[in-house]
């Protein structure tokens, strides 16, 4: 039978199927899902196929455009040769189109460059609608910047749906094989859902990396709770088939949800594996020293240094003509104007730098709140400080005790790996405790761990000062200061 007398078949009715076979040059199917790493050269999925004898002449590249004939239409049934389309190839010069290749690939490869440097530096990705049109004015001789084309949208793609995809894959990976540690933080409860961001540390040729493996959102009333988040956690580590097996450490901070003995995070993980090696947060400890001792200090001396610092903060932030003014009684009392500076309940090392600030603008502070009247709380709180003597001694004491704390926690909050000083920094930071109470022969005379600083006759009582020079009893000591204060 001829092709012309060829009988068409209606939709629907059976017929044998034939095996599809592609022109030569075509491309592989791969999933959906892998398209756009293909696309973007971060996976070799877009290898086109060997052409077939007989077709040497057509170039790969020129091959892998014919579409495919003999695919089955969308109601299941193939189509007759009426309806099929071909592209035929025609013969061009194969080194013409390789350079195409090559300069495709440089201009993908520079959108991707580019996508990566605003990640890490935080640039908004609305900045990314100018770049193309700036590269095509500044290097109109390159011929990949001419090519250049990403705006947001396709910046956007590129991060989310080629290389976070990518790195994913790349860390999951890595961490069936390896060793490696997870640590996770919940973030405040402002909204409906909470986060725990989960990151992981692994070793890899020659360096650590700490990289994101999933934010490990809850929500609900329970979202917080031990159970939700670790639910969550265990979750996240079964789909990309992660053997809880390979952990080896989980560092978290001191909270009873994350270190609590029976119900928490802690519990479950070692549950599974008991050779985790579950720490806190040696940050953490130190600043509930602080707040413990700063809570021990208002009882006895009825100032609260937090209050003052916020009322001082608040009381400057948003008004223009009192930095002024402040700044008249600076020339005044012959004191640089500096900026008051914010303490925040939540960062703990902005305490220290609140204090010292302070100190340095005393001055002309007292001036200020004493020549003026204000019907405010806040001022009228802030001008009975100034008003008493005491409070310079107060901020005196905060100023030489605080650098305890803060220097430690300066020291572990740096990017690089600072696991290898804790222990020698811990003994060192008790140390420096014990002896400001712990008479200093009780102090050599044992190892840290081991100090009796409880007992009575370790602790050192203070009988006497040197004050300029000479041997003064505490209580003379403390009128003179007092006294100078006054003065001032």
């Amino acid at each position: 039978m001829s092709k012309s007398n060829k009988p068409n078949h209606a939709k629907g009715s059976r017929r044998q199927q034939q095996p599809k076979v592609c022109p030569p040059g075509s491309k592989r199917k791969v999933p959906e899902s892998q398209k756009l790493t293909a696309f973007f050269g971060l996976g070799r999925l877009d290898t086109p196929l060997s052409p077939e004898p007989g077709h040497a002449d057509v170039p790969a590249e020129k091959a892998a455009r014919i579409e495919c004939v003999g695919e089955d239409s969308a109601d299941g049934t193939e189509p007759d040769d009426s309806t099929k389309k071909s592209v035929p190839a025609k013969k061009s010069n194969s080194s013409g189109n390789d350079n195409m290749t090559q300069l495709e690939a440089k201009a993908r490869r520079a959108e991707i460059k580019v996508a990566v440097t605003m990640v890490n530096h935080n640039v908004p990705l609305a900045v990314a609608d100018h770049f193309s049109p700036l590269m095509k004015e500044c290097f109109k001789d390159s011929d990949v910047a001419q090519r250049y084309g990403a705006a947001r949208t396709k910046t956007t793609c590129i991060i989310n749906r080629a290389i976070a995809p990518y790195l994913h894959d790349e860390l999951v990976k890595k961490m069936r094989n390896r060793p490696y540690t997870l640590s996770t933080d919940g973030s405040n409860d402002t909204g409906r859902e909470k986060m725990n961001p989960l990151t992981v540390k692994l070793f890899d040729v020659d360096r650590v990396e700490h990289m994101f493996l999933d934010m490990c959102i809850t929500t609900g009333t329970n979202a917080a709770t031990a159970e939700t988040i670790f639910e969550k956690m265990d979750s996240v580590l079964k789909k990309d088939n992660i053997p809880w097996q390979n952990c080896v450490g989980l560092s978290v901070d001191n909270a009873n949800v994350n270190m609590g003995v029976c119900n928490s995070i802690k519990s479950r993980i070692l549950s599974i594996n008991p050779t985790v090696y579950v720490h806190g947060c040696p940050c953490h400890i130190v600043h509930n020293n602080a707040s413990a001792a700063g809570t021990h200090y208002i009882e006895l001396s009825d100032f609260d240094v937090e209050d003052v610092v916020v009322d001082i903060g608040y009381w400057f932030k948003a008004s223009t003509k009192r930095k002024c003014r402040l700044d008249e009684f600076c020339v005044f009392c012959d004191t640089e104007y500096m900026a008051v500076i914010d303490h925040v309940s939540t960062r703990w090392l902005s305490l220290e730098t609140a204090v010292v600030r302070i100190l340095q603008l005393y001055r002309a502070l007292v001036s200020y709140f004493k020549s003026n009247i204000e019907k405010q709380a806040r001022f009228k709180r802030l001008r009975k400080h100034f008003e008493d003597p005491m409070t310079e001694v107060h901020l005196l004491f905060y100023q030489a005790t605080l650098p305890v704390f803060t220097e430690f926690n300066l020291l572990f909050q740096r990017q690089e790996p600072s696991v290898y000083l804790l222990h020698g920094q811990m003994r060192s930071y008790v140390k420096k405790l014990m002896f400001k109470f712990v008479t200093t022969t009780a102090i050599k005379n044992a190892d840290v761990c081991e100090v009796e600083y409880k007992d009575k006759q370790n602790q050192g009582q203070i009988t006497s000062l040197m004050l300029a020079g000479q041997q003064e009893q505490p209580s003379t000591v403390c009128m003179k200061l007092v006294r100078s204060v006054s003065t001032r």
